[in-house]
């Protein structure tokens, strides 16, 4: 999988290491299955699916945890998470990797160790930091890692530290065999000469509140359909204010607006005197209705009870109808005394 990966069969070396990967998880061997998914993680890479090379290198990182592993895999590991935590834009923390994983092939007498270094030249560039370059061309590592990829970056570093496009664009194209053959240079090459464009534009632009767009792309020295399109982009982006007159060719600059608060602050005032509103109109619908007793319901019911009487236990009816048909027989020969007497 790994040479199909480095003949670009991307596809057929996803396939292969996923049916590897099973393989190895039945027979457990964590020496392999580090390889395997490291491998896999590159391979994701390659396809741009950043999840799933992060998930892969977290794999490979669990079960390099339960072995020992030596230092030029651990290098190889520190490595893809400096190439990950690039991609993410998090270049401090992909340096500090990449200078981790120099270290173990530098000691090792690696020749790895150049990829590191240009990798780490290329997160101060990209952290804006162009001028530290220099300094590590200077140093003990640049001297003794100077070749064709070293002197490529340096070139890079120089354009992106004078802010000049064309200087970019000539070093690029001097060395494109060199930088185009490798994945994460090649994107954010291009991504930082976006944001060298980006910038160029919004200091040429800036001066003016209404521009030829001819006048910009003579300016910048590129061609007026790219600046055009690239200005169109900058608007909906939303990177400064403005409108393309596309029938004059003018480029129309607005003055940037501070944020108005009135309309939040006043949406914000008619919501809460709609709540005050709803308040107001539920206490009226109360107003005559009786007030239950402040125990509840419990209450309430008590006071019902109270006010029927007691209720009579459920044999209280049955004796007093016994009762009453023994009164009558008691009496009904004290009615014959009373007539004999008479």
């Amino acid at each position: 999988s790994a040479l199909l990966l480095r003949q670009g069969n991307l596809l057929e070396a996803q396939l292969l290491i996923s049916r590897l990967l099973r393989d190895l998880k039945k027979l457990d061997d964590k020496q392999m299955l580090v390889e395997g998914h490291l491998t896999e993680a590159r391979i994701h890479h390659a396809l741009a699916n950043i999840a799933k090379s992060k998930a892969a290198l977290t794999a490979a990182r669990t079960a390099a945890n339960a072995v020992y592993v030596t230092p030029l895999t651990q290098a190889e590991l520190d490595e893809m998470s400096g190439v990950l935590h690039c991609e993410e834009e998090d270049y401090n923390t992909a340096h500090s990797y990449f200078l981790e994983a120099f270290e173990a092939f530098d000691r090792a007498n690696d020749t790895r160790a150049v990829t590191c270094l240009t990798y780490m030249m290329l997160c101060k560039v990209l952290q804006g930091a162009a001028d530290e370059v220099p300094a590590i061309m200077a140093g003990k590592w640049g001297l003794k890692y100077t070749g064709e990829r070293v002197t490529a970056m340096a070139a890079v570093a120089a354009a992106a530290r004078k802010r000049s496009l064309s200087e970019f664009e000539d070093s690029t194209r001097e060395h494109a065999g060199l930088l185009q053959a490798d994945t994460l240079i090649r994107h954010h090459l291009d991504l930082l000469y976006d944001a060298m464009l980006e910038s160029n534009l919004l200091k040429i632009v800036e001066p003016f509140s209404c521009v030829e767009i001819s006048r910009v792309a003579e300016l910048i020295s590129l061609p007026v359909d790219r600046v055009e399109r690239k200005l169109s982009q900058m608007i909906l982006d939303g990177t400064f204010s403005g409108i393309l007159d596309q029938g004059r060719g003018h480029l129309v600059v607005h003055e940037p607006q501070a944020d108005d608060s009135a309309f939040t602050h006043g949406a914000e005032v008619i919501e809460n005197v709609g709540k005050v509103v709803d308040a107001l109109i539920a206490r009226a619908r109360n107003i005559g209705r009786p007030t239950p007793p402040a125990g509840g319901g419990a209450a309430a019911a008590a006071a019902a009870a109270e006010k029927k009487g007691p209720k009579p236990a459920p044999g209280d009816d049955k004796d007093a109808g016994a009762e009453q048909p023994a009164m009558e027989e008691e009496g009904a020969p004290g009615a014959g005394e009373t007539k004999g007497s008479e």
